[in-house]
């Protein structure tokens, strides 16, 4: 249900980033695409160099179970697996000026979002000088050493109004039962906000636009083992709710939402709505020093998408001001085998901290060769000391590394949609990949230019 992450959006399907949650070739410029793979497992580059340190929190342990491998790429050089990790943190050296990694993975979504078999790649390439060192959440899906959960349940007693009830406990949501106030999430143990929402729909132009209307916040529940926490809501508060206005263009669509970042580590969405737009937010009297709103906005029409997020810790109203539009990416097919590679260009975007290219294919149930539907997802990270005045992007041959599955590779003969995206922040460089929670103050732009391409 979140929004920003045009950007976002592709490390939580294809990189499980939280720096989230939502940066080629030596020097500046390049293809980030890189030459063949190399199926020999390597820590460094040869000695000497830097050392670059990649985490991938939650690793699997069993790799051949999720089709998973660590690659890196020194420069615009072949493709290398990375050395045995030292926890979760995978070490490699680089002599280029710049570098690459990417890892793989195939596993099943939960049923909650969609089911089917997830096929993904991820990339992410920095210029040296800029960043040397990465984290990223390995998704549920793709690993069998996910953190342990435990289970928080509980009544809501005096519930009223019609709408749906939700508690809010970490990043875990859970559906208040309408006859018997029953709820249960699935928790990573700690000591987190339990959030009671009244959610509403909102009449708008969906049937999945919704508000909350009404907000209870129990601060610092802590959660180490099965739990029952009980809430009241005839204490639930009425929110408040702040004008959100937004022009949409005509036979375009328009999205505002709004995401919480308690204090206490627990993020609701409060409302996403596309008409009748507003921004809500918890009433005074439950809010606290810490909590930070990620107020977001997204317009997107004729193959152009903007998103400007705006993270305060005082909400207010919001107006929606177009920025400069992401010049058109153009993609075609330039090879076939050893699979489809795809080459995407679009035009530099003045001020960027980083650009984001993703692709996604939804082949048919056969060409899956499987009994359940799959979709495939490849997306890379690139930073603006890579790309340089000429940023484009051109899909690795990871064949020749082992490990490495024919599953993971486009079909021909159906779609592929995708974009590319450059983002803007007022964080700097460090905020690519976007911090999560953000700091009050941050200020976003994302804008999008998408394509399509059949292999």
């Amino acid at each position: 249900m979140r929004l920003v992450v045009a950007l976002v959006s592709i490390l939580a399907i294809a990189c499980g980033s939280h720096s989230n949650g939502s940066s080629d070739a030596p020097g500046a410029g390049g293809d980030s695409g890189g030459g063949g793979g190399d199926s020999g497992g390597d820590s460094g580059g040869g000695g000497g160099g830097t050392t670059i340190h990649v985490t991938l929190n939650n690793h699997p342990t069993n790799a051949a179970m999720y089709s998973f491998l660590v690659a890196y790429q020194d420069g615009s050089s072949a493709w290398k697996l990375a050395g045995a990790p030292s926890g979760d943190v995978y070490s490699f050296n680089v002599n280029s000026p710049s570098w690459g990694v990417a890892w793989t993975c195939i596993g099943n979504s939960a049923p909650q979002a969609g089911g089917g078999q997830i096929r993904q790649v991820a990339e992410a390439h920095f210029a040296v000088a800029e960043r040397t060192s990465l984290s990223f959440d390995v998704p549920p899906r793709c690993t069998d050493n996910a953190p342990t959960t435990v289970a928080l349940t509980g009544t809501v007693s005096n519930r009223s109004g019609g709408g749906v009830w939700l508690v809010e406990f970490g990043g875990k949501t859970g559906f208040v039962n309408p006859q018997t106030g029953g709820y249960r999430i699935e928790a990573l143990p700690g000591t987190r906000d339990v959030v009671l929402l009244h959610v509403q729909s909102n009449g708008g132009g969906t049937t999945s636009d919704f508000v909350t209307t009404e907000a209870l916040v129990d601060r610092a529940v802590t959660v180490n083992a099965a739990t029952t926490h009980d809430l009241d809501a005839s204490s639930a508060v009425a929110t408040q709710a702040f004008n959100v206005t937004i022009g949409v263009p005509l036979n375009g669509r328009a999205l505002a939402t709004t995401v919480l970042y308690s204090a206490g580590g627990t993020t609701p969405t409060l409302d996403r709505v596309s008409s009748q737009f507003e921004s809500d937010a918890l009433d005074a009297t439950q809010g606290v020093a810490g909590d930070v709103y990620d107020q977001q906005m997204l317009v997107a029409s004729n193959g152009q998408t903007a998103i400007v997020t705006n993270a305060t810790a005082t909400p207010g109203d919001q107006t929606f001001s177009a920025p400069p539009p992401l010049g058109g990416a153009t993609s075609q097919v330039t090879g076939s085998t050893p699979y489809p590679i795809i080459h995407t260009t679009w035009a530099p975007y003045a001020s960027t901290i980083g650009y984001v290219w993703t692709a996604t294919q939804t082949p048919t149930l056969q060409q899956c060769a499987s009994n359940i539907p799959c979709t495939i997802v490849w997306s890379s990270l690139l930073s603006p000391g890579v790309t340089g005045n000429s940023p484009g992007y051109t899909m690795p041959d990871l064949s020749a590394l082992t490990g490495w599955s024919a599953n993971l590779a486009f079909v021909t003969g159906t779609m592929v949609t995708g974009y590319a995206e450059a983002g803007k922040s007022s964080g700097g460089a460090s905020d690519f990949p976007p911090v999560t929670p953000p700091p009050a103050g941050t200020k976003r732009t994302y804008v999008r230019s998408d394509f399509t391409v059949t292999p």
